[in-house]
């Protein structure tokens, strides 16, 4: 049988056209090596809609500066304890909203005829003689090769062991426009922890656009969301009370969770599917941000797929997150799931008492273990201590 002659027959099937699939795909529709290779993104949804913003910091130019919508320079944080605005540079915050990227990337992935997005719901990916086999709701597509970002949360409730930690980072936010001058624009708070954490982990995100227009975010994590009206609650007394602004008009709305994990997710499964974003293990399990890891694998893949390595599944180089930083988020779940109120100290000892470039780097997984050591031993060391030895990671 000669499956290039077959219609539905790709060299690359990626399932699941969110950030990650999107991400691989445009990466690989870079790299001219890469262009005369077929490939299929299925998606079942439409993903028009401004339904994500993600943001990430870096010193480094990395690719969709077309469609970053805003950047800052300065860094607020807030709590109960600690109050100051850092200078990041020449680090610099970056934004990017969905209602951008989709059409974006989509269009630059469609210059190339040999790629095809297709919307439709994978219902299951097998291999067979070394050929991989995606069932959709329309036909069965067969490949080489196939990156999966389909993350299934029943099944990964159902193999988590026990000393390993689900949180779900919820959130519901507003894009506000004031009929006054209430923001700084060249600053973001990235954390305001003082609102009453109800043993929980609950803050506020600001992203300015300009002086009259922001999103104001609140954030939780916990096991499970809140009924929607009491975001709603909580964002109109925040708005009023803690920002003093009294004239405002609700632009859009913006509602999502994240699963917060320290489960060992497979980066390439038994049968050779090799999994990326989320389900690849690149959120970082502490905080929730995802796009900065994303664009790292996405471009490690790609190169790698240069080097003819296309026919091998078991041999496509990826970016991979040193284990010591998953053993930190691991420790800082288990006190964000059995203390989680406390979780407000240990960030406002954090930005007190280390530099902020130092913080942003080990946020991002950068910093050596001797910056590594100082950072931690800043803070408090006695409910690491126990998270380390409840989790067994000696």
């Amino acid at each position: 049988m000669d499956l290039k002659k077959m219609n539905n027959h790709y060299d690359i099937i990626i399932t699941g056209g969110g950030c990650a699939g999107l991400s691989l795909a445009y990466k690989i529709s870079k790299q001219q090596k890469l262009n005369n290779l077929k490939v299929l993104i299925i998606e079942k949804e439409e993903k028009k809609k401004n339904d994500r913003t993600w943001c990430f910091w870096t010193t480094e130019n990395l690719v969709f500066n077309e469609v970053i919508s805003k950047s800052w320079g300065k860094l607020q944080f807030s709590s109960g304890y600690f109050d100051k605005t850092f200078d990041i540079k020449p680090f610099q915050y970056h934004k990017i909203e969905a209602k951008d990227f989709y059409p974006f990337v989509k269009g630059e992935i469609s210059k190339n005829k040999n790629n095809h997005l297709l919307q439709d719901t994978v219902h299951s990916i097998d291999c067979e003689n070394g050929i991989y086999q995606v069932k959709t709701g329309q036909k069965t597509y067969t490949s080489k090769l196939v990156f999966n970002s389909i993350l299934d949360i029943k099944n990964l409730k159902s193999s988590l062991k026990k000393n390993q930690t689900l949180l779900n980072q919820h959130f519901k936010g507003w894009k506000i426009k004031t009929e006054n001058i209430c923001f700084d624009s060249n600053s973001f708070q990235m954390f305001d922890f003082d609102i009453p954490q109800n043993k929980e982990v609950r803050f506020v995100y600001i992203l300015p656009e300009s002086s009259t227009k922001a999103l104001i975010e609140f954030t939780i994590f916990s096991k499970k969301p809140l009924i929607d009206n009491e975001y709603d609650h909580f964002l109109k007394k925040y708005i009023s009370k803690k920002l003093n602004i009294d004239s405002y008009i609700v632009e859009e709305v913006e509602k999502g969770e994240i699963p917060m994990t320290d489960f060992k997710f497979r980066r390439i499964e038994k049968n050779g599917v090799h999994n990326i974003g989320i389900k690849g293990g690149m959120s970082k399990a502490s905080s929730g941000y995802t796009f900065y890891n994303i664009q790292k694998d996405s471009s490690k893949i790609a190169e790698s797929l240069c080097l003819n390595k296309i026919l091998n599944p078991y041999q496509v180089e990826r970016y991979t997150i040193p284990e010591r930083f998953r053993i930190y988020d691991s420790m800082i779940l288990d006190i964000m799931e059995n203390k989680g109120e406390y979780i407000s100290k240990v960030f406002s000892t954090l930005f007190q008492k280390n530099s902020i470039h130092k913080i942003l780097k080990f946020l991002n997984n950068k910093t050596s273990f001797l910056e590594d050591l100082k950072i931690m031993s800043s803070v408090p060391s006695y409910p690491f201590i126990k998270a380390f030895l409840k989790k067994k990671l000696l």
